[in-house]
């Protein structure tokens, strides 16, 4: 018989091995259905490699459940990875050893696994063990979720609004920062001193030792020829003023956006 054939003749044996093999280490309903199928594909893969290694020197049932237990905990490796004991444990003797499998295989508490270790196994102080415990990082075991479950899951992915709306805070964020490097170096720095370090212009006049009206209106015709700019690049008044507000310009307030908290009256009116 050939390799297809004695999979067909014997798919019956194989099932039942796989639901035995399934109770055997307590799996549930939906996963031993999974590790059926699985079973299935080993058993076909490489021009069905496995029953071409068959040689009849047992039966060949006996030699199907070997196989099948075999691949039952390839499959629980698979989904759980496999615990191995580190090396400092291994060199601190069988009550370590022990000590990390209750508490990072089995997930024991470490003072019930102490308890557990020393009435069997006593062989290391309580303070090497717990040396060894606070040396090694968990790992996070994984879960597994049905359909339902992930139905209520919020999705990791940014919704098309968020992504259109980040799209528009760069374009505006782009638009304000090409205009503010359109100013001549005197202008950026009035700006800079009033909106992004916060200054009054009274301040700003001490420290150019300069007169504040004269200041003010400079700053006023600047505020305006920066409000036209960006409405010729196709900027509103509401784009911009939600760009600053979400951090472009720190302490508020180019063209039309509301003025700075300290000083709250300073508004451009531009018509």
């Amino acid at each position: 018989m050939t390799p297809h054939e004695i999979l067909v003749a014997n798919l019956d044996t194989i099932n039942e091995l796989c639901g035995a093999t399934a109770r055997r280490y307590r799996l549930l309903p939906a996963d031993a259905e999974e590790f059926a199928a699985v079973v299935r594909l080993r058993l076909i893969e490489n021009d069905y490699d496995v029953l071409r290694k068959f040689r009849g020197e047992s039966s060949l049932r006996t030699f199907l459940s070997v196989v099948i237990a075999r691949y039952c905990l390839d499959y629980q490796v698979s989904r759980f990875g496999k615990w191995r004991p580190s090396a400092r444990a291994k060199r601190l003797g069988p009550a370590a050893v022990g000590l990390e499998r209750l508490v990072w295989r089995h997930g024991v508490t470490f003072a019930d696994a102490l308890e557990r270790v020393s009435e069997c196994e006593p062989g290391c102080t309580r303070e090497q063990l717990e040396a060894l415990c606070a040396g090694r990082q968990g790992r996070t075991r994984p879960f597994f979720l049905t359909d339902c479950d992930l139905d209520d899951l919020p999705s990791r992915e940014s919704g098309p609004d968020v992504v259109i709306e980040r799209a528009e805070h760069q374009r505006v964020s782009r638009a304000l920062a090409r205009s503010l490097e359109n100013l001549d170096a005197c202008d950026r720095t009035l700006v800079t001193q009033r909106f992004l370090e916060g200054l009054t212009v009274q301040e700003i006049a001490r420290r150019r030792r300069a007169k504040a009206g004269r200041l003010y209106r400079r700053l006023m015709a600047v505020l305006r020829g920066l409000r036209a700019e960006l409405e010729r690049r196709g900027i509103s008044v509401h784009d911009a003023r939600a760009v600053v507000s979400g951090g472009f310009i720190p302490s508020p307030s180019i063209g039309g956006f509301r003025g700075h908290a300290a000083d709250s009256s300073f508004r451009l009116r531009a018509r």
